[in-house]
């Protein structure tokens, strides 16, 4: 019965999109039923059924199995644009933003008629940004159909003179985010939530995680002990990158 698996795929990826926006990690138990679901469409087809466990894996915060599952959907359907786009999503989400942008790239050459409705150009934007790469946040933002649209476009045209001014190079920037993302990834941290604003000339990364508030200050103390080990000068009159417990994201999103 075709319209079988058809049902079910609907009901899943409601159910999937749901937990996505309650930007938390899943229980076990949650997915556990999401599995469960899973298990039938393994009949209609294989890779739909390797791409759905990449995504939900991902939502638990399993970088090994859910990349694992992907890669191995990827085998079996790479001329599908929904399987690379979805490998590609799940890069972003665990804050893989290199192994993201050199993976992007790809699909905006392999699936060009297929990015502007999913907003491809648009993510990478947001991953160079995130990573601290401002000049080249700027310049993949004029490659877009209409850049002034960007969420973000504010803040990369009035950030860029500031950034250029400070000395500061993409390079040097992108190490800060290297060192603070590698935080994330040792701790194994979820990762919610991304939010980048300008104050006082200066670049903010919040990065929103999976933690209660109570907890966010000793990790904040816990990343500048890294940075100052790592890094000689912070820039911190430039660029900051912060932690912030997703409940704070939540209760301004008035989702609390």
């Amino acid at each position: 019965m075709p319209a079988e698996p058809s049902l079910i795929a609907e009901k899943l990826i409601k159910e999937i999109y749901d937990f996505q926006m309650d930007f938390k990690k899943i229980t076990t138990f949650e997915r556990m039923k999401l599995v469960s679901q899973v298990e039938s469409l393994c009949k209609v087809s294989e890779y739909d059924y390797h791409d759905y466990l990449g995504v939900i894996f991902c939502l638990e915060n399993n970088r090994q199995l859910s990349i694992e599952h992907h890669e191995i959907a990827l085998k079996k359907a790479e001329e599908l644009f929904m399987v690379n786009h979805n490998y590609f999503t799940t890069l972003k989400e665990f804050g893989l933003f290199k192994k993201a942008r050199k993976f992007g790239d790809l699909i905006l050459d392999k699936f060009p008629s297929n990015v502007i409705e999913f907003k491809t150009g648009e993510t990478m934007v947001d991953i160079l940004l995130a990573s601290g790469r401002i000049e080249d946040s700027y310049s993949f933002l004029n490659r877009l159909e209409n850049p002034m649209n960007h969420k973000y476009y504010d803040v990369i045209a009035n950030f860029l003179p500031i950034f250029k001014d400070s000395g500061l190079t993409d390079d040097e920037a992108e190490k800060l985010h290297d060192v603070i993302f590698g935080v994330l990834h040792e701790k194994q941290l979820y990762l919610s939530n991304i939010e980048i604003k300008v104050i006082d000339n200066c670049l903010l990364i919040t990065i929103y995680v999976d933690l209660p508030i109570e907890d966010i200050f000793d990790l904040n103390w816990d990343v500048a002990g890294v940075l100052a080990e790592s890094v000689d000068d912070m820039r911190s009159d430039v660029i900051m990158f912060e932690f912030s417990s997703v409940d704070v994201f939540l209760e301004k999103k008035g989702k609390s």
